[in-house]
């Protein structure tokens, strides 16, 4: 049985999102007449998480308008330094929280409830303290690609990001769809240690993975997301597939 009251969740919507080609934040951007983000809070909520913290950064007093009767808190990212550094700003809330971190994109509105529910059931009974929520995509460019153990493994030893990655690695096709489940005062712990050393200058959410490996923690990928599930939306491509998505499920703007 899941335990919500043991999970609190951290929703990245800080972005703008340039390659939407507008001033309005990547996250309101609408699918099926509502914000992308309402759809991953709609999500949540559904799990029953109480607490759900959202880390905003571009047009942050606009977005927190927008989300007036989710239950949720809002940190603000001053300066877009990566994800990392963007899950660091939700820490002053969580300080006396010992227990489960569902970090989720505010760009990917297309996981469904079965998915979420069979990761943090995975998660739990993993008996580990961090998680990975992956997918098999046929087009997998622009990915961070899952690096494992070994092929028939659950445990993962790193996730390589594609700006960073080598021709083999870019091979690989089972990528990071930017969900984790992560004990709190491990996570915390971990972005303590992460240094912006790639080809962004970030603190990249995803060095915590080979972080946590280094400490002798144990990480399990839970492969269970689907191809259209892991598609995020960075486009205004990406945008009307995501309404026919969630068209073909039969899903409406009256929820």
């Amino acid at each position: 049985m899941l335990q919500a009251d043991d999970w609190v969740s951290i929703v990245l919507a800080a972005g703008r999102g340039t390659r939407m080609k507008s001033e309005l934040p990547k996250v309101a951007h609408r699918i099926l007449g509502r914000p992308m983000i309402f759809w991953v809070l709609d999500l949540l909520c559904s799990l029953e998480i109480k607490r759900n913290i959202v880390v905003l950064g571009y047009k942050a007093d606009f977005v927190r308008e927008q989300l007036r009767g989710f239950p949720c808190q809002t940190v603000f990212q001053d300066q877009q330094l990566g994800t990392g550094d963007a899950v660091m700003r939700a820490r002053p809330l969580l300080v006396d929280f010992d227990g489960n971190v569902l970090i989720i994109c505010g760009d990917t509105p297309l996981f469904t409830r079965e998915t979420m529910l069979f990761f943090m059931r995975s998660h739990a009974e993993s008996g580990g303290n961090i998680s990975v929520l992956t997918a098999v995509m046929k087009d997998a460019a622009g990915y961070g690609r899952i690096i494992r153990i070994r092929p028939d493994d659950d445990l993962i030893c790193g996730i390589v990001e594609e700006k960073d990655a080598s021709d083999i690695e870019k091979g690989i096709n089972e990528v990071n769809v930017g969900v984790y489940a992560v004990n709190s005062i491990l996570l915390f712990n971990l972005l303590d240690m992460v240094v912006p050393e790639n080809a962004q200058h970030e603190y990249y959410l995803t060095d915590i993975v080979k972080l946590a490996v280094s400490q002798g923690e144990k990480v399990n990928a839970v492969c269970c997301a689907s191809d259209d599930e892991a598609q995020g939306v960075n486009s205004r491509d990406d945008l009307m597939r995501a309404e026919a998505i969630m068209s073909a499920r039969g899903l409406s703007s009256a929820l």
